[in-house]
């Protein structure tokens, strides 16, 4: 067992018991573990600095801790830490400190209803292969550095405050798929061109999307492109017939 010896826990009304809070100092004995998962603990609010003193640590999950607003803040590196879950938890942001993740592949949010912002430090994540923000409703936007990352999916399905998508600055072949349904998003930019490698761009339910850039003619690879129910598009470019569809909908575009 993990040795914490100033956690609060209770027994609640169902017979379960929950971690209320967790200040100890953690067991050194456990310096190979390589999983720890502390999810649905649903009145923990925060975590022992020593939970990262764990230099084998792989993988990590605090999935529906939904009152634990901040992560302890750690100054070593963890290079073998390869996925973080912070699934339906209260984070409002992510701490500069992650920078320290230098090995980490994936990092998951979704559900994540407070994140308003994702710090431009992101980009530096050389090595993160999947990213999924996914229902963070409260988010407002994202830097551009996110196109320096080696991502095959961009997924921002049901973040329902996001109004805007930055520019693109330098091409970006890794990305094949981009969602952004359910999304406030109001214009895309005109330098989409540089998502050389996009395959599928699902834009479904933007109800405040009213154009669509005539530089979306020069995404060659592009074989899917949703459009379903976009209520404030009023026109599209004749460029988009340069592409490749394979099917083209416009159903529910009542502007159109």
């Amino acid at each position: 067992f993990l040795d914490w010896p100033r956690t609060a826990i209770r027994k609640n009304d169902e017979g379960d018991y929950e971690i209320l809070e967790c200040n100890g100092t953690v067991a050194t004995s456990f310096n190979e573990l390589c999983w720890l998962q502390i999810t649905s603990c649903e009145s923990l609010t925060c975590l022992p600095a020593e939970l990262f003193n764990f230099k084998f640590l792989r993988r990590l999950s605090l999935s529906g801790c939904s009152k634990l607003e901040v992560l302890p803040e750690f100054k070593e590196t963890m290079e073998n830490l390869k996925v973080l879950i912070l699934d339906k938890t209260a984070i409002k942001e992510l701490p500069s400190f992650l920078h320290h993740l230098v090995g980490l592949e994936k990092l998951s949010l979704k559900g994540c209803t407070k994140l308003k912002t994702i710090p431009s430090s992101i980009g530096n994540f050389s090595k993160l292969l999947k990213l999924d923000l996914t229902y963070c409703e409260s988010l407002e936007t994202f830097p551009s550095s996110i196109f320096k990352l080696k991502l095959t999916e961009l997924d921002f399905e049901g973040c329902s405050m996001l109004r805007t998508f930055p520019e693109i600055l330098e091409p970006a072949e890794s990305f094949t798929y981009i969602n952004l349904t359910e999304t406030a998003i109001k214009e895309l930019p005109s330098s989409l061109h540089h998502l050389v490698g996009l395959e599928k761009l699902r834009l479904e339910r933007c109800t405040k999307l009213k154009t669509i850039p005539s530089s979306i003619g020069n995404l060659s690879k592009l074989l899917k492109l949703e459009l379903t129910y976009c209520e404030s598009l009023q026109t599209f470019p004749s460029s988009i017939f340069k592409l490749k569809l394979t099917k083209l909908d416009f159903v529910g575009c009542s502007m159109l």
